[in-house]
């Protein structure tokens, strides 16, 4: 009885799914979109980060507690690649449900799983099952984009916007609703704000206007140019507010000579198929096998041409109408590409640069797939090839979780790997060395150098603290300065430390500028997850007031006290008539009857062309019962350029004299100071330094009759003859 009940429900669920062949489609898409979701999990469990997260993360949370608006980005990129603070507003959104670093991980992850199952549907919508199907498991099985879920770099966001950009796309294309034409132009111009690349967009858009003949009304062109003035009135306003350098982002663009063979190859975007596949970084990260990327790379270049081809010959045997959707997925590859082509940008290791192009490439392998498949007419070969693409993807889905899992277990058993720190040790290790030592993270911030380990951020620093003893706001701070540097497990391992670091620490233990005690030395232990690191600990004073040696700052942070000094060297390298350039910023000086000084206080910011960049100097000097107390402060931020046109400060002394050629010398740097071993370049990309010194007055300070004079030698690093060339700077004391 049951049977015969059963019986005609079951011949129906067998002629509705089995017998349908999207049914199997949409199985199998969907338990590869598991399998993805794993793959993402799995990396979001090893979530390593670097200095450019730290840079990105510590504006989010500036933003969140109010102090601070990052108009441009990371200012330091040359005046800010990132043209607005969108991406700030974006990753500040999960700091509202937990302040923390994790938040921001999480939401990337979610942003991740999101963007796939959108992505899917999109396909869906407007090219079928069977493209969506070959398209989703592209990109459920794409390194790059599985990656994304533990690496948050600030491009890894743009990627749902990527997405929602192809979503408004199709809809003004193919159903032409011309109302989301400023949408598409909005959407780009807040993507850039997350990386620059993404700007290759604008002309997708403009140019299906043309191909497709769609007409935008005036009012629709009205306001797409109101939406583009909002969203990049920001940049505008820091444009017009902060200094920026004398440095062109895309001088390198554009940098290489075409033979006939290379213009040909360029057309056919031969270097950015080899760069796709071939040549991205991350491939060697995760140690895939040649096989598997020149699998890659041939398969990107078949769909392709093989596109191009089919679109082609459709174009001239059955017209504009049935070819619609490939051409526009032509252009939506061919244009960015071109584009990249045609300017050659320096893309180095950074294969984040690359991730424009993920979703064309998977919408093009999909669709070429698709047509193929359409083509084939015999059932059962059809089946053939659907079981063999299965195998395929099987292969490569085992192939991922080999390669992805083994490289998350050695990240997640390491603090760091390469360039990259796996967050969740790092935050560990630094709580339980701010424990050891009993310093505070406003402390340890300002106080340590640890060789070989940076947090990059105070922030990191505070949500990594474990004990709530060492509060900033309770606890006073130290005058005591640490130098951190990793105990070899066995000594004759010695030898083998990283030549920089061991002549770092010598220079260290050399320097005349210090008090260091070796009977204060002592050692520490330090654990975190399967780690344990021994530390040699060398405690230290700084002579006349200077500053700790630290390493625990990011060099793209800008602090209060340097974004003030970039507003007030606003311009000073536009208007220079003469070479250096002096701009005082502030004067207050003080004479008693006998027209001799009291107190000095000024701040003054001279450019130099060949340093191109400003450096900011404050002298503050008190006569008290005849002993002279002298403060001397610089800051100097330095922007991204050519490592030859690197600079780094040898010495500085300031002389103070009067016109009977009387003269007193203070030495601010000193030759011999840590400071300026050429090994610590990276420490002067965010520089600030002071000096105290009391002296007694040796000749009368009187009005009009002495002078204060810098003197500064500096060398390059990087060039064969490094040392030394010299500026003599007469300070300028007049009223502002």
């Amino acid at each position: 009885m049951m049977q015969t009940l059963l019986r005609p429900v079951l011949s129906k669920l067998t002629k509705q799914y089995l017998g349908n062949s999207n049914f199997y489609f949409i199985v199998s898409l969907f338990l590869f979109a598991i399998l993805g979701i794993l793959l993402r999990l799995d990396c979001f469990e090893a979530t390593r980060i670097t200095e450019w997260v730290a840079r990105d993360f510590d504006r989010s949370f500036h933003l969140f507690d109010g102090d601070y608006i990052p108009l441009a980005g990371p200012e330091r990129n040359a005046g800010g690649r990132l043209l607005g603070p969108f991406l700030y507003f974006l990753t500040a959104i999960p700091l509202f449900f937990h302040y923390s670093y994790e938040s921001i991980y999480t939401f990337n992850l979610l942003l991740n799983v999101i963007s796939l199952l959108f992505f899917i549907w999109v396909i869906k919508k407007f090219f079928g099952n069977v493209t969506a199907y070959f398209s989703g498991v592209f990109l459920s099985l794409s390194v790059i984009h599985v990656d994304m879920a533990g690496f948050p770099i600030n491009p890894t966001f743009m990627l749902p916007f990527s997405l929602l950009f192809f979503w408004l796309l199709f809809e003004f294309t193919f159903n032409e609703k011309t109302h989301y034409f400023p949408w598409i132009i909005f959407l780009i111009s807040l993507s850039i704000q997350i990386h620059f690349s993404i700007a290759t967009y604008y002309l997708i858009p403009l140019t299906a206007l043309y191909i497709y003949k769609i007409k935008i009304n005036w009012k629709l062109a009205l306001k797409t140019f109101a939406l583009l003035i909002v969203c990049f009135l920001p940049y505008w306003y820091y444009k017009n507010l902060l200094y920026e350098p004398n440095i062109q982002i895309t001088k390198t663009f554009f940098n290489q000579e075409y033979s006939f063979f290379d213009l040909i190859k360029s057309a056919l975007l031969g270097n950015l198929l080899v760069r796709l596949s071939q040549g991205t970084s991350l491939y060697g990260y995760y140690s895939f096998p040649d096989h598997f990327i020149s699998f890659q790379f041939y398969i990107l270049c078949i769909s392709f041409y093989g596109l191009t081809a089919i679109t082609i010959w459709r174009l001239k045997k059955e017209g504009f109408n049935s070819c619609r959707k490939e051409i526009l997925l032509f252009l939506s590859f061919y244009i960015p590409g071109i584009i990249y082509e045609i300017t050659n940008p320096p893309t180095l290791w950074h294969f984040w640069h690359y991730f424009i192009f993920l979703a064309p490439t998977i919408l093009i392998k999909g669709r070429f797939l698709y047509l193929i498949f359409h083509k084939i007419k015999q059932k059962y070969f059809k089946v053939f090839i659907f079981s063999l693409t299965q195998c395929v993807f099987l292969l490569i889905a085992a192939l991922l979780f080999n390669k992805i899992t083994k490289m998350n277990d050695i990240t997640s058993s390491n603090i760091r790997n390469g360039d990259f720190y796996n967050s969740k040790n790092l935050k560990d290790f630094m709580g339980n060395i701010m424990d050891q030592l009993k310093l505070s993270p406003e402390e340890f911030h300002k106080n340590v150098y640890l060789e070989g380990i940076s947090a990059e951020s105070k922030y990191f620093l505070k949500l990594s603290q474990n004990n709530t003893i060492y509060n900033d706001k309770t606890l006073p701070f130290k005058s005591q300065c640490y130098y951190l540097f990793e105990k070899p497990k066995v000594l004759p391992n010695y030898r083998k430390i990283d030549q920089k670091k061991r002549q770092r620490l010598n220079w260290f233990l050399s320097d005349p500028s210090i008090t260091l005690s070796s009977s204060s030395n002592f050692e520490i232990t330090i654990k975190a997850k399967s780690n344990v690191k021994i530390f040699l600990v060398y405690p230290y004073l700084t002579k006349l007031g200077q500053p700790c040696y630290t390493n625990q700052f990011n060099r793209f942070l800008v602090e209060p006290e340097t974004r003030t000094f970039l507003k007030n060297s606003f311009g000073i390298n536009k208007k220079a008539k003469t070479n250096p350039t002096w701009k005082i910023v502030s004067n207050d000086i003080k004479f008693d009857s006998n027209s001799n000084l009291q107190k000095l206080t000024q701040t003054s910011i001279f450019f130099d062309q060949k340093l191109n960049t400003p450096i900011l100097i404050k002298t503050d000097l008190e006569n008290s019962n005849d002993v002279l107390t002298i403060q001397n402060n610089m800051i100097s931020y330095a922007w991204p350029q050519p490592s030859e046109n690197k600079f780094q400060i040898k010495e500085a002394y300031l002389d103070i004299s009067n016109n009977n050629k009387k003269k007193t010398s203070l030495q601010i740097i000193d030759p011999k100071s840590w400071v300026t071993n050429p090994l610590n370049l990276k420490m002067i990309d965010n520089f600030s330094w002071s000096r105290t010194f009391k002296i007694k007055v040796l000749f009368p300070l009187k009005k009009d009759q002495f002078n204060l004079d810098l003197t500064l030698k500096y060398f390059y690093p990087a060039r064969k003859i490094p040392c030394c060339e010299t500026i003599s700077l007469h300070i300028p004391l007049k009223e502002k």
